[in-house]
């Protein structure tokens, strides 16, 4: 089961999706510009529930300022892989192809990331319907407005699912967080405290990691914000 905090409730959950065997995570280059604490909120959620996670990064034919090597080797130390992708160059379309191929996989990311676009690309049979981005935004526009699962002509199905503004995790305790960063879990078992924090604790081991930059700035900086809200909620 994936789902994260009603819109407006942290205390209850909203459901996105049941039986997965993956959750596809596509955020992209250009607009809407590339986030990672969005992309480490769902990549957390999945790892909590039990699901594998895929994180799609599309539009890298819009990569102008060369980010994809670094997001590529944040993440591989995150046992997370990632796929590059362009509808334009078709980059790591027919990767993307074999990844959804027999299994039952939903399709999330903000609006306007191009998951209907990637959809076309590898199921032209599909038609789904697309749309620009707003400039003025900076983000995109709804093009898919309800939860829908298609079955793929090479075999599987997958969940394309509305964009999103934002998300955030549902029901981790804040205890508990600092497991579903998979870099930070197997060193966290060297702190000096087994229910460490990573915040102010002496003797961290995560902490002394990411001083040492052998944790992204970009994932422990996630951590502490993710951390944060669950305290205040």
């Amino acid at each position: 089961l994936f789902g994260r905090c009603a819109a407006g409730d942290d205390h209850r959950r909203q459901i996105l999706a049941t039986n997965l065997d993956q959750v596809v995570h596509v955020a992209c280059f250009g607009t809407p510009p590339f986030s990672s604490l969005t992309s480490d909120r769902i990549l957390v959620a999945a790892e909590a529930a039990g699901i594998p996670s895929v994180l799609v990064v599309n539009k890298t034919d819009l990569d102008d300022r060369e980010l994809a090597t670094g997001i590529q080797r944040t993440y591989a130390a995150a046992n997370t892989e990632v796929i590059l992708t362009s509808a334009e160059t078709k980059q790591g379309v027919d990767e993307l192809s074999a990844c959804l191929t027999g299994k039952q996989s939903l399709l999330y990311g903000l609006s306007g990331v191009g998951k209907s676009t990637l959809l076309n690309q590898i199921d032209p049979g599909l038609d789904l319907k697309t749309r620009e981005v707003s400039g003025a935004l900076h983000a995109g526009r709804h093009t898919t407005t309800f939860a829908k699962m298609y079955d793929l002509a090479l075999g599987g199905t997958v969940i394309d699912t509305p964009g999103v503004r934002s998300f955030r995790p549902f029901g981790i305790p804040a205890n508990e967080l600092r497991l579903h960063f998979p870099e930070m879990a197997l060193l966290g078992r060297q702190c000096k405290f087994s229910g460490c924090l990573h915040q102010k604790e002496p003797k961290c081991q995560v902490r002394t990691a990411h001083e040492e930059g052998d944790i992204a700035t970009s994932r422990f900086r996630s951590y502490l914000s993710i951390l944060q809200e669950i305290n205040e909620a």
